[in-house]
C-alpha cells in the first residue's frame, strides 16, 4: 500500500483508497458552512445511502480532500470511493472537524472533544 503524501498538509487521519492511503483533513469553516445542507442529508445515512445521499457524501469527502490534495478531481474521487471506505472517509472527515455522525438523530453533533469512561 503506498501512502500518497499531501501537496498541503492540514494534518487529519489516513483513509484508504483500494491500495493507496490518502490524508483526510478537517474542513475549513467556510466549507462548513457552504455545505450545511450536505452534513444534513449525510449525517442520518443508515444502510445503503440513495443518489442525493451519495451526493452529499461526495461533496463533503471532496471538500476535505482537496485541503491536502488540490489536484484531485471530483469525478476522481467518487471513482476512489466504494462500499467499504465511504463511510470510512466520511468519517474522518466528520471526526476531524469536530462532528460525529448521528445516525439517529440525522444531524451533524458538535464533539465537545472529551470522552467519557
Amino acid at each position: 500500500m503506498a501512502r500518497i503524501e499531501p501537496k498541503k498538509s492540514r494534518g487529519g487521519k489516513w483513509v484508504t483508497f483500494g491500495d493507496d492511503e490518502y490524508r483526510m483533513p478537517p474542513l475549513a469553516l467556510q466549507s462548513i458552512i457552504d455545505l450545511e445542507e450536505d452534513f444534513t442529508i449525510a449525517a442520518g445515512v443508515v444502510g445503503m445511502p440513495n443518489q442525493n445521499q451519495l451526493d452529499s457524501i461526495f461533496k463533503i469527502v471532496h471538500a476535505a480532500l482537496k485541503r491536502n490534495y488540490p489536484d484531485v478531481p471530483l469525478e476522481e474521487m467518487r471513482e476512489m470511493l466504494d462500499v467499504q471506505n465511504t463511510f470510512v472517509a466520511l468519517d474522518a472527515v466528520m471526526a476531524a472537524s469536530g462532528f460525529v455522525r448521528g445516525e439517529s438523530q440525522g444531524e451533524p453533533q458538535a464533539s465537545t472533544g472529551t470522552s467519557s469512561s
